[in-house]
Formats: C-alpha cells, structure tokens, sequence
C-alpha cells in the first residue's frame, strides 16, 4: 500500500476518533453537580433531642392537638378536637425523623428568631394581624438549648419559616394519622 494512502487512512481514522468524541460529548446526559453531604448528626444530638408542636384553637374548625417528639423515648400524641383521634396515643420515633427534624429546626433558623409572633398579651413581632387565623407553639430542645415560640399564622411580618416548620413536624412525624379520619 503507497505511504500516501497509509497516511490518509491514519488521518481519516483521527477525524473520527475526534468526531465521535465530540459526539459523545454532546450526547450523553447532562452531570448533575455533586450535592455537599450534610454532615453527620451525633448520636448523642438526637437523643437530647426533644420537637414539641402544639396546634391552638381558631374561629372555625381547626385541628387542636400536640405532639412531642423526644430523642430519648418517642412520639406523644394529645388529641382535642376537631382531630380524628381525640386523647392520647404514643408511637415510636426513628433515627431518620429525628435527622430529618434536627434538620429542619436548623433550617428554619429557629433559634435566631423572636419568641412571640402574636398581638396577645406579650405579643411582639407582627406588623399587623388578621384576627381568628390558627396559631401553634412550637418548642425545641437541641444542643442543650431550649427555645419556645408562639406563632399566629395571621401574624404579618412574622418569619414564613415558622408556618413551614410547623408544616414540616407534622410531616416528619405523621401526625395525620391521627388528626385526619381516614378515607376507608
């Protein structure tokens, strides 16, 4: 075979190598950037852990109840009305919901925040109020610190936080199953 033909051989199989490269490329799937792992929540944390939600009374129907996650035993429930299950109920608490509550007591700040987020006797924090909205008392016990707050939704000016976090709770410990009748 002639040197020129080897030569073209040699040049027409680098296009391609390069070409099929650039293909490759421009076709695979997009990277996701790689999410930095939260870091490690000490076991001893989350024993001394202790999430409490109380849900107030409003003008209307609204869920009135409160739960207690604590670290060092489990979930106690309170039932009062306008909640499918009235009285009380325990059940047990998992490593991964008091991550997922440490997390997100750490998320929402919580301990940076002002106490009172009402117009009621000692009430601070809102620019105005929108009277007969529900309102919770949420309580947190972490890194042996304790902090209470009281929030009515109809509080504005108050951190959007406080109503997320109180939402969250709920989720983490389903506390659905026991203020919400089922659908059988």
């Amino acid at each position: 075979m002639p040197r020129s033909t080897l030569y073209l051989i040699a040049i027409l199989a680098g296009v391609i190598l390069v070409m099929g490269g650039f293909y490759w490329a421009l076709t695979r799937p997009p990277q996701q950037p790689s999410q930095p792992q939260p870091k490690p929540i000490p076991a001893s944390a989350l024993q001394h852990l202790q999430v409490f939600l109380h849900r107030k009374p409003c003008i209307g129907d609204c869920p009135v109840y409160a739960v207690l996650a604590k670290g060092s035993g489990g979930i106690e429930y309170a039932g009062g009305k306008n909640v499918a299950v009235t009285g009380t109920r325990t059940a047990p608490v998992t490593v991964g919901q008091l991550t997922a509550l440490y997390r997100v007591v750490q998320q929402a700040k919580f301990f940076s925040v002002k106490d009172v987020y009402h117009n009621g006797p000692g009430g601070t924090g809102c620019e105005t109020i929108e009277p007969g909205k529900p309102g919770v008392v949420i309580g947190v016990t972490r890194d042996a610190r304790t902090k209470v707050i009281h929030y009515d939704y109809g509080c504005q000016g108050a951190p959007a936080a406080l109503q997320r976090l109180a939402a969250k709770i709920d989720q983490i410990l389903d506390t659905a199953r026991w203020t919400q009748a089922s659908s059988d």
